[in-house]
């Protein structure tokens, strides 16, 4: 019920979130609606002042979308009549200036021609080629005006130089002007190339006299002030001493110039130095990480490695037999050590360890690794007998006789012959070859082989 509550609360909650939302959204449009009424209004006031129908409000009454077709259609001849009177107040402002280029051509043909004035005048019809011909009749002469004013004018110009070129060489006129034209090519090379000579000589000699008075200047301005009791002794004596300082500051310099160098070879050694670093580091995390995994010289890591590999293959011989001795438990290594555990079948697979095994359970589980061990055969170890001491006698009847009958069959199946080594009275009748030793007295004893039919 209170969780039926909690929900039905959520969906309370949701709901008025929810109902929030539509009032929001329903006021939201009702604010709209008004503003949209409102631009309506406003613009059925602007449209009412410029519409010239006396009928147009009946008209949006009775049938709107008549209405607005036809002032589509109204707007569009208005727009085709106002594109059709733009083209012709075009070509009538094209006409005119034409108009003017005719009059000014024909002012200029009768500047040019006055007789032409008193011709009888002729008015001709309009014709195209006419028009083409007059139009390339006052172009050329308009042409020819403005090149005669161009030449007018640049002539003015160059007697205008001529006049400010004799201003400014009084020494030169019209004939020496001649005189000079008169000369050969070679010779105006040879007295331009004295002259270029002259100039250049000219500005390194000023060249010179400037550089000595700016060092003049400078040396005015630098110059100490001298005093009364300065004579040429103490002015030699402080110039001496001058000396030693700036040798001192050069010596300074030269050390701070060596060592500069020292520090960009101990950088240059220090970048080698962090490349070697950087190579060492490699092989270190390269090795540290084979360490990690196999362990250092000491070899404990990759013993254990080693062991858990041939411990799993113990467990799993060990396993073959256990399984014949019985079916409840199945060994076990606990990951990452070498801890032997055990798997209880009859508990779900539930993991035990081996201190709480009863007595014949922990013989079983022991015979079972035995015989394991055993079955790790080398090319140079062979384990072909296998010795038994005690532990029988912890063992039920029937895990006895299960006992007895494994090792029966585990020396028919691989000619494994097991010794055992026995004080319970049951095994007797099961061991068909015995090695017996009996007691004489207190310091001797006798062995007997018994074979039993």
């Amino acid at each position: 019920m209170q969780e039926l509550g909690n929900e039905a609360q959520r969906a309370f909650i949701q709901a008025e979130k929810e109902l929030n939302d539509r009032k929001n959204q329903i006021q939201t449009g009702t604010s709209w609606i008004e503003n949209e009424k409102n631009n309506i209004r406003t613009l059925h006031l602007r449209i009412t002042e410029k519409m010239k129908w006396n009928d147009w409000n009946e008209s949006w009454k009775q049938d709107p979308d008549s209405l607005i077709r036809k002032l589509k259609d109204e707007t569009t001849d208005y727009r085709q009549a106002q594109e059709q009177l733009k083209a012709v107040t075009s070509r009538i402002e094209l006409e005119q200036k034409e108009l003017e280029t005719v009059l000014s051509a024909q002012e200029i043909l009768l500047t040019l021609f006055p007789e032409w004035e008193s011709d009888e005048k002729v008015i001709p019809q309009r014709q195209d080629y006419l028009e083409k011909n007059w139009n390339r009749l006052c172009t050329q002469a308009s042409g020819i005006r403005h090149q005669q004013h161009s030449n007018a004018t640049e002539r003015k110009k160059a007697e205008n130089l001529l006049l400010d070129f004799y201003r400014l060489h009084p020494d030169l006129n019209e004939e020496r002007l001649q005189e000079l034209a008169s000369q050969s090519l070679q010779q105006m090379e040879t007295l331009q190339n004295d002259l270029q000579k002259l100039r250049n000589t000219e500005i390194e000699k000023r060249t010179a006299m400037e550089l000595a008075v700016r060092e003049l200047e400078q040396h005015q301005k630098v110059r100490p002030d001298l005093e009364e009791a300065d004579q040429p002794e103490s002015l030699a004596e402080r110039q001496q001493k001058l000396d030693q300082q700036i040798a001192a500051a050069n010596q300074s310099v030269g050390l701070l110039q060596a060592q500069l160098e020292q520090d960009q070879k101990n950088a240059e050694n220090m970048q080698k130095e962090q490349l070697q670093a950087d190579l060492l580091y490699g092989e270190f995390v390269k090795w540290g990480r084979l360490c990690r995994l196999f362990g250092d010289e000491k070899g404990k890591n990759f013993r254990n490695i080693a062991q858990s590999f041939v411990l799993k293959e113990l467990l799993n011989g060990a396993n073959f037999y256990l399984r014949k001795l019985t079916d409840r438990y199945e060994l076990t290594c606990q990951p990452g050590s070498l801890t032997i555990l055990l798997h209880d079948l009859y508990q779900g697979g539930a993991t035990r360890p081996a201190c709480t095994l009863s007595g014949g359970e922990s013989f079983l589980v022991s015979l079972s690794l035995a015989l394991g061990l055993s079955s790790l055969n080398q090319q140079s170890l062979s384990v072909d007998i296998l010795f038994i001491d005690e532990g029988f006698g912890t063992l039920s009847e029937d895990y006895l006789n299960v006992v007895m009958d494994t090792l029966e069959r585990l020396h028919q199946m691989g000619g494994k012959k097991v010794g055992i080594i026995s004080h319970v009275e049951g095994l007797r009748e099961r061991i068909k070859t015995q090695i017996q030793v009996r007691r004489i007295d207190n310091s001797r004893s006798e062995i007997l082989t018994v074979s039993l039919v």
